[in-house]
């Protein structure tokens, strides 16, 4: 499993990361409010200076995957997210309050809606150059559920729950509420 350490505790201990790094060949990576940043890599790793390779969600207005996943490194995508009030919750928190999105909530409507209190509110999810942003009405604040981000799926290596980088307060331009 590859190692994670806060920035802050980086700094702190540089010497024996890049020792550690060089010793073992395995990477160490860089987290900022727990998300990871940067790497430290060993030279001959190969994961040094990788040719840039063109990906479809390059491309404008590439369709991402339909789940929260396929937010997270393509910047301007977007999609909704159902909060229900019973069933699999979308949006989780930590007990220090942090935001996390499920991986394998399911995006719909991905054009503007009404929001319908009988069919339960929804949330906005965007993704970003640093990750997931997050708009959400404050009538909904209550159905983001307290959850262990630390759950992993089925697949190895893979968590349940992904950080949310930002809260916005407003929609993002292009975006709007029918109601």
């Amino acid at each position: 499993m590859e190692r994670e350490i806060g920035i802050e505790d980086a700094r702190k201990k540089i010497g024996d990361i890049i020792d550690e790094v060089s010793r073992t060949g395995r990477p160490v990576h860089l987290t900022r409010r727990g998300r990871r940043v940067a790497a430290i890599v060993a030279p001959d790793s190969g994961t040094l200076l990788e040719q840039r390779h063109a990906l479809v969600t390059d491309l404008p207005d590439w369709d991402v995957e339909d789940t929260v996943l396929g937010l997270r490194g393509n910047p301007g995508a977007w999609g909704w997210v159902r909060l229900m009030a019973s069933g699999p919750r979308p949006l989780g928190r930590d007990t220090a309050g942090r935001l996390y999105a499920y991986t394998g909530a399911t995006l719909v409507n991905r054009a503007p809606v009404r929001l319908d209190v009988d069919n339960g509110a929804l949330a906005l999810l965007i993704g970003t150059e640093d990750g997931i942003d997050l708009w959400i009405p404050r009538s909904a604040y209550h159905q983001i559920a307290l959850v262990d981000p630390e759950e992993n799926t089925s697949q190895p290596d893979v968590r349940a729950w992904v950080p949310l980088a930002e809260v916005r307060t407003v929609l993002p331009p292009g975006i709007e509420i029918r109601s």
